[in-house]
């Protein structure tokens, strides 16, 4: 899961924000393979998801990204 979990953070920081079936096509991955690092990334307080399926990185990741 580390190799989606770090796609997942790096198309999130080039994108802004990305729905989750077009993370999934992006990284050849399964919608519950990127749904399931999704949710591991939110326990952390890295994404945030809206209601319309979209994902986007929380004010904290960006500063961790940019570091």
């Amino acid at each position: 899961m580390g190799d989606v979990v770090r796609d997942i953070l790096e198309v999130l920081s080039q994108k802004g924000e990305v729905k989750i079936a077009e993370l999934a096509t992006l990284l050849k991955s399964s919608e519950e393979s990127v749904r399931s690092a999704l949710n591991t990334l939110e326990n952390l307080g890295l994404v945030e998801k809206s209601n319309n399926l979209l994902v986007r990185l929380t004010d904290d990741a960006r500063r961790l990204l940019s570091k």
